[in-house]
């Protein structure tokens, strides 16, 4: 079984563009959309040509450099906070250390 939340993206994740919808779309581009809101940054950056796209950036920096993908007006001042917003990202993103 797939977590609620696979952020893999769907075969068909742009055809919304064509008419054509899914829920596996929709879950993808509202993984993207929390994806822009942590980050502060968009899948059009320029950071993201070539072979890195933000997905990948994400889980490539998570769960270790939480510090280097969210961006700095999130994060938390404590390190406690710190830590349980780290966890929620990570539980949500799906992604194992």
């Amino acid at each position: 079984m797939s977590h609620p939340f696979d952020l893999s993206k769907p075969k068909n994740a742009e055809c919304g563009q064509e008419g054509m919808i899914s829920a596996g779309g929709d879950v993808y581009s509202y993984g993207v959309l929390l994806m822009e809101t942590f980050t502060r940054k968009k899948p059009t950056n320029e950071m993201f040509t070539g072979e890195i796209s933000l997905r990948d950036w994400v889980r490539e920096s998570l769960p270790r450099a939480l510090s280097d993908v969210v961006d700095a007006n999130l994060r938390a001042s404590t390190k406690d906070a710190a830590e349980k917003l780290k966890k929620i990202i990570v539980k949500f993103l799906d992604v194992r250390p």
